[in-house]
């Protein structure tokens, strides 16, 4: 990802206005040199996403490039919330050319949201849940000796 045609590591990023970038050097969402520990956030949780660049305010004044800030969500005094799944199967995919038959895959992604009041007016609650399972064979690719080959190995090890 590039912002103003300047290199990747040229950009922050924030959540809620914390620093998420762990390493000057290196732009990116883990923990490295830092006390932030903002490993990443669903999508589901994203109310906003801002992205500044050229002329910067003091809070994202420590960038080359430009800043993205992602703004979370939020209880409200109403319950809100969503659940999603997306689901993959290997009928769709190609066949990889080296195995003579397709390897199975079945892909979910799933996940929920939950929100609203403790207390009207007054205290609120917002839970996030994702998770995925990623299911499928690999195939694994490598030489297999001819008997002969085995054979001078063989004799090899032994003399």
């Amino acid at each position: 990802m590039s912002i103003n045609g300047l290199a990747p590591r040229g950009f922050t990023m924030t959540v809620d206005a914390v620093d998420s970038v762990p390493d000057a050097e290196f732009a990116g969402l883990a923990l490295y040199q830092n006390f932030n520990f903002i490993k990443g956030i669903s999508i589901e949780a994203v109310r906003e996403v801002e992205t500044s660049k050229n002329i910067f305010s003091a809070e994202t004044g420590n960038t080359i490039a430009g800043n993205i800030n992602l703004i979370s969500k939020s209880g409200t005094n109403d319950f809100h919330g969503s659940l999603f799944e997306m689901y993959q199967s290997g009928g769709l995919h190609a066949r990889n050319h080296i195995v003579a038959q397709k390897s199975p895959l079945v892909y979910h992604h799933y996940g929920a949201s939950l929100g609203g009041p403790i207390s009207q007016n007054r205290t609120f609650f917002f839970g996030v849940f994702e998770g995925y399972r990623f299911n499928r064979l690999t195939p694994l690719s490598g030489d297999v000796w001819s008997s002969g080959m085995r054979q001078r190995i063989q004799r090899e090890l032994y003399i």
